[in-house]
């Protein structure tokens, strides 16, 4: 959903009527569950408008939104050459505690 903010004049009544309609349009996005385009377009008044209602909403709808991010699934892409081939035969190699690091863990696994 692609939702913008109409230009203003500059004069205060428009501004204000720009931001009472922001934030009518954004409630009715958070009413049907669209978290993300309603921060969306609060980003995007957030250019045009400086004002602190707008910011404030913007910040509370992104903590918020982030339980929406935090559900949707994401791929691990694996690279060949970021996997290492262990030969199950061999014995695991030791490694002191102080010495453990990724360069060090690497370096151990494919000598």
């Amino acid at each position: 959903m692609v939702t913008t903010v109409r230009p203003i004049d500059g004069s205060k009544a428009d501004t204000k009527a720009n931001i009472a309609s922001t934030h009518i349009i954004v409630d009715r996005l958070i009413s049907a569950g669209k978290l993300l385009d309603a921060l969306d377009l609060l980003c995007a008044a957030n250019t045009e408008i400086h004002d602190g209602s707008i910011e404030k909403r913007m910040m509370t709808l992104r903590r918020d939104a982030y339980t929406e991010l935090s559900t949707t699934e994401t791929k691990v892409i694996l690279r060949a050459e970021n996997l290492i081939s262990l030969n199950h035969n061999d014995d695991i190699p030791s490694i002191a505690a102080e010495d453990l690091n990724p360069i060090t863990v690497l370096n151990a696994i494919s000598d």
